[in-house]
């Protein structure tokens, strides 16, 4: 698993950099806190599966998407953000994708806002969470092994 989590690591700080020109926090271990936020689930089939929840601050969000598209902050809305973050979670697993045996059959879901609409109901195997901060503001992430049920 530490070598799933890795690449999902350099995944999101690939996009993160080259999408959106942002370079994460140095760490001094303390981790931002997320009051507001806006989330995104995506995930990869096989076996195991895997569903990758993103958990954006939302001034990381609305800066990201204000960023992104050359709009005015005061221009960005949900729905914007939402688009942003779904077209985000897609880059990011098609990268992370790029880390497993091309034998295994995998593939990238459609991004969602609701993490039961990425593959039903399933069995978490195991899971892994991790933060990571850009610009003072936090990212968490949840990597989840699944089965269908």
């Amino acid at each position: 698993m530490e070598t799933i989590l890795k690449n999902l690591k350099i995944a999101i700080f690939d996009v993160m950099e080259k999408m959106f020109f942002l370079l994460p926090d140095e760490s001094d271990g303390s981790i931002p806190e997320i009051s507001d936020s806006e989330s995104v689930y995506i995930g990869i089939t096989g076996k195991p599966a895997y569903v990758v929840s993103l958990e954006f601050d939302h001034t990381l969000a609305a800066t990201m998407s204000s960023d992104l598209l050359g709009l005015d902050a005061e221009d960005v809305d949900t729905e914007t953000i939402q688009k942003c973050l779904k077209e985000t979670a897609n880059i990011i697993a098609g990268n992370f994708l790029l880390g497993f045996d091309n034998e295994e059959n995998r593939n990238v879901t459609l991004p969602h806002m609701q993490k039961n609409e990425v593959m039903g109901s399933y069995n978490a195997l195991s899971d892994n969470e991790f933060t990571l901060s850009y610009n003072g503001c936090g990212i968490n992430i949840l990597l989840e092994a699944v089965e269908s049920e």
